[in-house]
């Protein structure tokens, strides 16, 4: 799984435009989770993740919002996804996340755009901020996450 992963990031900075449908396809498979939110990959580069989602009623609250819970999740995939390919390993988890609410996504503002950056990638630890955007491009939601590599 490394070596094949090591392979995805050496894709990335080659610029390879086929490999954004290619890493949509594998996690559509592979990643309940993803696929529950639909979660979909616009823009992938080293230290950097930018994602797609809908409104969908399955993922909402009640009073019709997508639930913190879910918004918590796009952030820890998003932000996940963008320090794997800051240390080229897929073997990490999330130490800690830190999110501030700011506006209700609703079907209304959708769809949402879940931008991933990460700020600092030790031996260790890697640090990621994510936005969570509306349809009307004002920021929804930031999350702050550390991941740690288990390799």
């Amino acid at each position: 799984m490394l070596d094949l992963f090591r392979e995805v990031v050496r894709r990335i900075e080659s610029g390879e435009r086929d490999l954004i449908r290619e890493i949509n396809e594998f996690y559509l498979h592979n990643s309940p989770v993803h696929r529950y939110i639909g979660l979909e990959l616009l823009d992938i580069r080293r230290g950097y993740a930018k994602f797609k989602f809908r409104y969908k009623r399955e993922i909402t609250r009640i009073g019709g919002m997508i639930h913190g819970g879910i918004i918590a999740s796009v952030i820890d995939q998003v932000g996940g996804i963008a320090s794997m390919t800051a240390h080229e390993s897929p073997n990490q988890v999330t130490m800690e996340l830190k999110i501030n609410f700011l506006r209700p996504l609703t079907k209304d503002n959708e769809p949402y755009i879940a931008e991933a950056e990460v700020l600092r990638s030790g031996s260790r630890t890697i640090v990621t901020i994510v936005k969570i955007y509306d349809a009307e491009n004002k920021i929804s939601a930031v999350g702050l996450g550390t991941w740690f590599r288990l390799d």
